[in-house]
């Protein structure tokens, strides 16, 4: 299984960590599983409003799009609070 490693947070950076994806998973699962595990209070009902950003390539992370399909790298950074 290929992966990489991004860099998580939220938009003021208060929140950090580094973390593992694999490549073969849609934007919509690593947003449900980030969410569980790290409690983001993100509503799983409203799937047309749970959205992470990435820079490095920016793209808006959402939908059935794989991450591969989306071109995360190594040191991708995620941001799931916009301001």
């Amino acid at each position: 299984m290929d992966s990489r490693l991004v860099f998580f947070c939220n938009d003021d950076e208060n929140y950090k960590l580094d973390i593992e994806v694999p490549l073969n998973i849609t934007a919509n699962d690593l947003i449900y599983a980030l969410n569980e595990s790290l409690d983001l209070k993100l509503d799983p009902e409203d799937i047309y409003n749970n959205y992470f950003v990435a820079e490095n390539p920016i793209a808006f992370i959402k939908g059935n799009r794989t991450l591969e399909e989306f071109d995360i790298r190594n040191g991708t950074r995620i941001i799931y609070k916009r301001r």
